[in-house]
């Protein structure tokens, strides 16, 4: 808990040979977070603050256990956080560590804390499940210096000897004040202080160097303080204090006052029935219900004063919790999607092949549907299609195919054709496997996504090279301007690098002498074409052309087809396409 406190020595007034000179005490604020407990097996670390730190002159931090009437102290040391000391670690006999902390600035004005009492454990693992900023010492022994108001150098009882390096006296008392400058014959000196908060034991402080003659009259003991201010206080989340029934409610005492010196009492409709700073009580039926928070002083914070114990009160209402909602009605469309594809296939023909089933099982539409095929890494840019998605996307060994809607019961088939030549002989051997998984998704939510994939493998079968069909190849071209009224559209078209001829804007066929397993073509354009122009090649004509086996080396692809291929151009001299394709039986 943060607690700030203060004590004010009002008014120090000496007599002097008729003449009267005032020496006024200004308090300040010290910020200390207290502790509530110390462990048996750590040196717990104090922390204080106060500002500014370069008008402090000593910062001392007093201490006993329960099991010793005298109190002890350490000086606190200026660090990156604050005046920080570790504290001797507690025996295991002792229940209670008291303390309190006292600064004396440069000026010699004394301020300091209320007492607080924090409870010996046995582990610093309890004193972080209760506080997790709570620091411990590392490095070791801390090496601390341990002095005591009698100025006999004694182990504080209560305390383990590890950790203390020296034992010391008293050095100066807070009450022991120096007057530089006076005139001491026949002097007689009188005081009058005040205090607030609880009052610790007075407490020592040093002198200042003397300018001349000095006076130092014996310490004063400051009088009794009042009885601190006692308020009981609950805060409650949520707030208001209004929850459903069978619900939680957490009512928290921690803004009473004086913070850390209160034991807490808590009565739910008359019965005590909790203590502690804060609870969380259960409420399963209807009803407004009363809270009573009674606090009560630790021992040692009342000073022999009787105090009346403050109660606070408030009631809880607990109403009766309404219905579940309905849950919202839910788009539901159950896509399934089936691959499958001969147990074994060859690569003679040049090709293999999967087919793919999609249906809506319904209750309702499916909109958005995508198909995505995936194959093995071997046929990376080597399979399509086979025209039967118009809008289809390839990257490496990935196809997506956009399906868009399918009514309820609707099916779509896809076949995934492969150049099973082509990576048969340069990557794969006869027994080997190739695997091939689809998936498909939607805009809506699918009932049963289990479904939503499929995979399926065939075997290779025979290797042999059977791609010695030579002959004639026959395909066509149709060069075809996007702009009306462009005349003068010109290009050349090359097979196998042997056969050429000059086309124009109409429809071309051309027949050539076949190579040995790919069939290379190329086309060029000769003439600007203003607006740009597309270039189709057909080879319907070619009956020993492989289905599957077109594979474009250059140009801006439009669609393909079957046994087809259509080309974007620009329309600027110069462009080219170039593509290859095998021929079998």
């Amino acid at each position: 808990m943060l607690s700030v406190t203060r004590t004010v020595l009002l008014g120090l007034v000496i007599f002097v040979a008729g003449n009267v000179a005032a020496l006024a005490w200004q308090g300040g604020d010290i910020v200390h977070d207290s502790q509530e407990c110390l462990p048996t097996d750590n040196f717990t670390m104090f922390t204080a603050g106060y500002e500014p730190p370069e008008d402090v002159q000593t910062f001392r931090l007093y201490f006993k256990s329960d099991l010793s009437p005298d109190y002890y102290y350490i000086d606190l040391e200026l660090g990156v956080d604050g005046f920080t000391s570790p504290l001797p670690r507690p025996t295991s006999e002792s229940r209670t560590v008291s303390y309190y902390i006292e600064m004396v600035d440069r000026s010699f004005n004394s301020v300091r804390t209320v007492q607080f009492d924090a409870n010996v454990v046995e582990s610093a693992d309890e004193c972080r499940r209760r506080n997790p900023a709570v620091a411990f010492f590392t490095g070791g022994d801390p090496e601390l210096v341990i002095r005591n108001l009698s100025g006999i150098p004694v182990l504080p009882l209560g305390f383990q000897a590890q950790g203390i390096a020296s034992l010391g006296g008293a050095g100066i008392g807070a009450g022991t004040v120096a007057v530089a400058g006076a005139v001491v014959a026949g002097a007689t000196a009188g005081v009058l202080a005040a205090t607030g908060g609880d009052a610790p034991p007075p407490s020592p402080a040093p002198t200042p160097t003397p300018a001349s003659a000095v006076m130092t009259p014996p310490p004063v003991a400051p009088a009794a303080p009042p009885s601190p201010t006692v308020t009981a206080c609950i805060e409650t989340s949520p707030s208001p204090p209004v929850i459903e029934e069978g619900g939680r409610i957490k009512l928290d005492g921690r803004c009473s006052e004086p913070v850390g010196a209160i034991n807490f009492f808590w009565e739910l409709d008359g019965v005590r029935t909790r203590t502690g700073p804060f609870i969380e009580p259960v409420y399963p039926d209807p009803g407004v219900y009363t809270v009573r928070l009674t606090i009560e002083l630790k021992s040692g914070f009342t000073q022999g004063v009787q105090l009346l114990a403050p109660i606070e009160e408030i009631t809880v209402t607990v109403t009766q919790a309404a219905p579940p909602e309905p849950e919202p009605s839910v788009n539901q469309a159950d896509l399934q999607v089936s691959k499958t594809a001969p147990a074994t296939q060859d690569c003679v023909s040049g090709e293999a092949f999967f087919d793919i089933i999609v249906t809506n099982q319904g209750p309702l539409t499916a909109t958005g549907v995508t198909l995505i095929d995936t194959i093995q890494s071997e046929f990376a840019n080597e399979f399509d299609f086979d025209g039967g998605c118009p809008g289809a996307t390839f990257n490496l060994n990935v196809g997506t195919c956009p399906i868009g809607t399918l009514g309820p019961g609707e099916t779509f088939t896809l076949t995934v054709v492969l150049d099973a030549d082509g990576a048969c002989f340069d990557d794969l051997d006869e027994g080997d496997s190739v695997t091939n998984m689809v998936e498909v998704t939607a805009n809506e939510f699918d009932s049963n996504p289990s479904n939503n994939k499929s995979t399926a493998s065939f075997i290779i079968g025979d290797l042999s090279d059977t791609f010695s069909v030579l002959g004639n190849t026959s395909f066509t071209s149709t060069l075809t301007p996007l702009a009306s009224r462009v005349t003068g559209a010109r290009a050349v078209v090359r097979l196998n690098r042997e056969s050429t001829w000059n086309v124009g804007a109409r429809m071309h066929r051309h027949t050539g002498r076949a190579a040995k397993g790919f069939q290379e073509v190329e086309g060029v354009l000769l003439a600007p074409v203003p607006g740009g122009a597309t270039w189709r090649f057909s080879f319907e004509g070619d009956t020993a052309f492989v289905r599957g086996s077109l594979r474009v080396e250059s140009g801006e692809i439009l669609s393909r087809e079957a046994g087809a291929v259509v080309f974007r151009l620009n329309g600027a001299p110069g462009e080219r396409v170039r593509f290859r394709y095998r021929r079998g039986r």
